[in-house]
């Protein structure tokens, strides 16, 4: 498993964030006082019960939404105030509902490369590592299941090798064979290019597999961080041992 060693690449000091309701009153915090250091090059897994803050912790790093208190800083800098389009590049999300644009597999993948600039060869290695190497580029991306665009939207990303990964669920929707490949895809990106990845996941097997480290929230707090094998092996807290424990994990 690749081990981290790079320089602080975000922080969260304090972050709080609450959800409004449809009256715009904000409702019970769905993120108490979140604290954690990230460094580059790391690969980290965010795990826990549904509705326990993890999406919406990916959504704030990527400036969908920003914190009611709290910082989150990125290369040492406030996230708040830096170029919206920029960090969203350079912090890619990639989320369980995915946008698809109109047209072709290769017209989706060549939005990323501006056009003509990406190869048939590369369109056609991406589409491999996500398991839609049975679809021609010229297939009608209107005619692909849901799981089959969102790993389409992950194929994107991957050609667009953004400093920082972000996933939200990426194999949510692919039988165990296949998300290992695609994990196992992620992780060459990783190893290849030393970039940062966070990945929401429920499924445990996929974050042994990827991750060097483990953050388990429980009601929008964090109960537990660490090295991943601890974590697997030897969790520290009651919460994550139970929580493993019940996992419905395949």
């Amino acid at each position: 498993m690749h081990q981290f060693s790079g320089n602080t690449i975000l922080e969260l000091r304090d972050v709080t964030f609450s959800h409004p309701d449809s009256n715009g009153v904000k409702t019970e915090p769905a993120l108490r006082k979140i604290n954690l250091s990230i460094r580059e090059g790391d690969s980290v897994s965010f795990i826990g019960p549904s509705g326990c803050g993890k999406s919406t912790l990916l959504r704030l790093l990527n400036r969908m939404t920003d914190p009611d208190d709290g910082d989150i800083l990125y290369h040492d800098k406030p996230l708040i105030g830096q170029d919206v389009l920029k960090i969203r590049k350079e912090i890619l999300l990639v989320p369980q509902e995915t946008y698809i644009a109109p047209g072709t597999i290769a017209d989706n993948l060549k939005i990323v490369q501006s056009g003509d600039n990406i190869s048939e060869a590369d369109m056609l290695h991406v589409l491999k590592s996500v398991g839609l190497d049975d679809k021609p580029l010229n297939l009608d991306s209107t005619r692909l299941s849901v799981g089959e665009k969102h790993r389409l939207a992950l194929a994107r990303a991957f050609l667009l090798q953004p400093k920082i990964l972000l996933m939200d669920e990426p194999a949510a929707s692919l039988d165990l064979p296949r998300a290992r490949a695609v994990i196992d895809t992620v992780r060459e990106l990783h190893l290849k290019y030393n970039n940062t990845i966070i990945m929401v996941t429920h499924r445990f097997r996929l974050a042994r597999r990827l991750s060097g480290t483990v953050v388990m929230l429980v009601g929008g707090e964090i109960v537990e961080s660490g090295d991943s094998s601890d974590f697997f092996n030897n969790p520290e807290t009651i919460e994550a041992r139970n929580f493993l424990k019940d996992s419905d994990e395949d």
